[in-house]
């Protein structure tokens, strides 16, 4: 269940270089520092070793152990690990994560008065534990969503935060109203929603989907949420047009293998609308839009559109991340068409795009609308609409008559 985190962007470049400058020692090191065995952790339950995740997450702990800006990228690692993990281990790993998070709440250093880049990095961290454990502890997820209000409501007036980045705060500024609808305050939650969405808020389809708002039975919230969403999605039809029509478009070849052995080429959906999704499972972010393109796969399967996936794990030697992408396939009833990408669909890439990258292309093959970084699903399935719609309303070349003979 997700509730208000801010979404966040992976660039392939940076992700990459991280994870291999942890991993790549040289011989003359001898003690690991906390992120590079944060980093071995996070690889280890990629590859579904999660007593060694576990393991490991502790001994980062406890190397640490001290660091205030080191916890804040601990709390965020150990929520994203747990929610990779088993439940044999999960409970475990997020009772690490609230230990690192009450560290950094008793420093009282990152309520969003003062050092307003360390502060974001806290809003983020408790957010996602939050989010992480709202099933299995509401109370608890509660108060971290007040926290994280809290946070986003200092740095709103904290001059270190950069202004054109406010709308960034409008996801935990709304996690006043989670609060409060666990606590089965449904005027509580009236309240904290309307400073929420005069930031910006966006993100119905976990607002839609959040079993706390749903079990307040409130009409006056249900009312506001509806009104909301039926504003943004008219919104989102008229910014999926002119997206559409100001994107310069162009071709895009690809011809990988796909994670059954076959080979996925773009010349097999010609005369199909495809929806092609470039991540990596090193990526947060990417890993959380998969549920998107799973329901779009769904939605859109009888539409003449195809949904695929293409892992940008590792390019260079795709075989290398070929089970770990199966296994997260398999865990998260992915149901589309999954491929290993390699250097030649990267080299095909802006120099620095980042990832997510969903590239929307068209019957002739053209790619249409590039969506870089993350998008929720209603935003995907408004491109997806509008490829639809052009493709109804273009004209289409009839069959040639044959030529009569004979007389009347």
């Amino acid at each position: 269940m997700r509730f208000g985190t801010p979404r966040l962007l992976c660039s392939s470049s940076i992700v990459l270089f991280i994870l291999v400058q942890c991993l790549s020692l040289n011989a003359q090191t001898v003690v690991l520092s906390p992120d590079q065995i944060l980093a071995e952790a996070t690889k280890a339950s990629l590859d579904g070793d999660y007593k060694t995740a576990l393991a490991k997450t502790r001994e980062a702990g406890k190397a640490g152990s001290g660091d205030l800006s080191f916890a804040t990228r601990y709390v965020t690692a150990v929520a994203a690990i747990a929610d990779l993990s088993d439940d044999r281990h999960r409970s475990s790993l997020l009772n690490q994560a609230l230990k690192a998070a009450n560290e950094i709440e008793t420093a009282k250093v990152g309520d969003g008065t003062k050092d307003a880049e360390f502060a974001w990095h806290y809003l983020v961290a408790i957010g996602k534990l939050a989010d992480s454990i709202a099933d299995t502890s509401p109370a608890t997820s509660g108060k971290l969503y007040l926290a994280q209000a809290k946070v986003a409501a200092n740095l709103k007036t904290n001059p270190g935060f950069p202004q054109e980045s406010l709308s960034l705060l409008a996801g935990p500024l709304m996690g006043k109203a989670f609060a409060k609808a666990i606590a089965k305050d449904a005027d509580g939650t009236l309240a904290a929603m309307k400073p929420a969405f005069e930031a910006g808020f966006t993100d119905y389809e976990m607002l839609l989907d959040n079993e706390f708002i749903k079990e307040l039975k409130s009409d006056k919230v249900n009312a506001l949420v509806k009104s909301k969403f039926v504003a943004y999605k008219k919104g989102l039809k008229k910014w999926a047009r002119n997206s559409v029509a100001n994107f310069k478009s162009f071709d895009f070849k690809f011809d990988v293998a796909d994670i059954e052995a076959g080979r996925i080429r773009n010349s097999d959906f010609r005369g199909r609308i495809l929806v092609l999704d470039l991540w990596a499972t090193w990526c947060q972010p990417c890993r959380e839009a998969i549920p998107h393109f799973v329901k779009l796969d769904k939605e859109f399967r009888s539409d003449n559109v195809d949904i695929v996936g293409i892992s940008m794990d590792n390019p260079d030697d795709p075989r290398k991340s070929l089970k770990v992408v199966r296994n997260f396939v398999d865990d998260n009833g992915v149901e589309y068409a999954m491929a290993m990408g390699n250097r030649s669909v990267m080299n095909q890439l802006a120099p620095g795009q980042k990832l997510p990258t969903v590239l929307f292309i068209d019957t002739q093959g053209k790619v249409r609308f590039i969506a870089e970084g993350p998008h929720n699903f209603f935003q995907l399935a408004a491109i997806t609409n509008e490829l639809i719609k052009q493709e109804e309303d273009s004209p289409t070349s009839l069959p040639a008559i044959p030529a009569l003979s004979g007389q009347f």
